[in-house]
């Protein structure tokens, strides 16, 4: 649904019947590069005018015949220690660089952090409504001393969110593709995703010692380490655990980024 209400919120303006295919790959051709964005924002429009259809709204779909914008990628990419301290030292700077370091400590994904809100941040914990979750369940994570001093120093705006767009304080950051081209002219690291840094965090944590469980648990991974019959019947949160990692983690990362 935030894709929809992000990139085709224009549409609303035009009769369902007006919507023509250059229309839809006006918007599709506006986010190539940012593959993942532009398939997952082609699957949303897809899947609504499919719907349309079977509901009889629609004779046919202007996404009829055409094709996932680009072909998806497996990525393996985890940055090393060097590679993890750069990009940190890149990120001194408010929006993106926030944003940044906020994916780097987290693990969250990226629309899970831009989305975040005011009344989201307890004094240890960060609380995602399941609408915000890609797997659609409540997640709370705690956070630790150092990211607790990065969200204490982000400038307060008239707006909900914590990171707000700008100019636009109704809405989240969205500016993911200039800034990450912005970025990438200040940071020496090449080839990585903001993605990448989610699988560097559960690299990183495997490396410093954290069970698989409690990573799983800190990703908000639907099917996680424990099997399907121990999720029905463990019903711990593991917070103690989960807050130990975290800031063992944080630890570690001060030390990198100290050497």
């Amino acid at each position: 649904m935030r894709h929809l209400n992000r990139h085709f919120g224009y549409l609303g303006q035009k009769r369902l019947e007006d919507i023509q295919p250059h229309d839809i790959m006006h918007v599709i051709d506006s986010l190539l590069s940012t593959p993942a964005t532009a398939n997952a924002t082609f699957c949303a429009i897809r899947g609504f005018f499919n719907w349309a259809v079977r509901r009889r709204y629609l004779d046919r779909s202007p996404c009829e015949r055409m094709m996932l914008p680009t072909k998806p990628k497996t990525r393996d990419r985890v940055l090393t220690d060097d590679e993890l301290k750069a990009v940190w030292n890149s990120a001194d700077y408010y929006p993106f660089g926030t944003l940044v370091r906020l994916l780097i400590l987290t693990g969250q994904r990226r629309g899970e952090i831009s989305a975040m809100t005011w009344p989201q941040l307890g004094s240890q914990t960060l609380n995602f409504a399941p609408e915000l979750t890609k797997n659609h369940r409540p997640h709370e994570i705690p956070i630790g001393t150092l990211t607790r001093r990065i969200l204490d120093e982000i400038p307060r705006f008239q707006s909900e969110y914590v990171l707000p767009a700008r100019a636009k304080p109704d809405r989240p950051y969205s500016g993911w593709s200039k800034g990450k081209r912005a970025f990438d002219k200040y940071c020496s690291v090449q080839d990585w995703t903001l993605h990448d840094l989610r699988r560097t965090f559960a690299t990183t944590h495997a490396a410093i010692g954290t069970p698989i469980h409690i990573t799983e648990r800190l990703l908000n991974h639907s099917s996680g380490a424990l099997t399907p019959i121990a999720q029905v019947y463990n019903r711990h949160h593991y917070h103690d655990e989960m807050s130990e990692a975290v800031d063992r983690y944080e630890q570690h990362l001060i030390a990198l980024v100290a050497s």
